[in-house]
């Protein structure tokens, strides 16, 4: 019974976070080169206003204070929106954003708040980064987390 119970509030926890797209890009050797672009393809069902985040996951002694991130979005009908977004790795007393569990560290930025996506239909999202360095070191991965804004449907 406690197991049942148990499985019932961990399906309850994860159903609560109600995204309509999560997925993540790994980077196999630790590094994210300047040619590297990350393709998402999702679907919208419901068009109105979502919360875009930029997750990122990045190893101890990642020298970068913050990552220059550039992603498009294509609609289904071919419209494109470029979004550039500075993503805050370091603060000002030289600490690491975000969670971290001993070596890997995570952080996440709201890359767009109440995004109007106005079509049905599959998207496709393209991330860049755009930092004067061709490679960076330390970055493990990169995704993109789509989410609703409440209220709308």
């Amino acid at each position: 019974m406690k197991k049942l119970i148990l499985i019932i509030l961990t399906i309850s926890l994860f159903s609560c976070e109600n995204n309509t797209f999560k997925e993540y890009h790994t980077f196999s050797d630790i590094l994210w080169h300047k040619s590297d672009v990350i393709n998402f393809n999702f679907d919208i069902n419901n068009p109105g206003k979502y919360n875009l985040y930029l997750p990122l996951r990045y190893t101890q002694g990642c020298p970068y204070k913050s990552i220059l991130v550039n992603i498009k979005l294509i609609s289904p009908s071919g419209k494109q929106t470029k979004i550039n977004k500075e993503i805050k790795i370091i603060d000002n007393n030289n600490e690491y954003i975000g969670e971290g569990a001993g070596d890997i560290w995570d952080v996440e930025d709201l890359a767009a708040k109440d995004f109007k996506f106005d079509e049905k239909g599959t998207y496709k999202a393209e991330i860049s980064q755009n930092t004067t360095e061709e490679t960076l070191a330390f970055i493990m991965e990169v995704g993109l987390r789509i989410k609703p804004v409440k209220g709308e449907k």
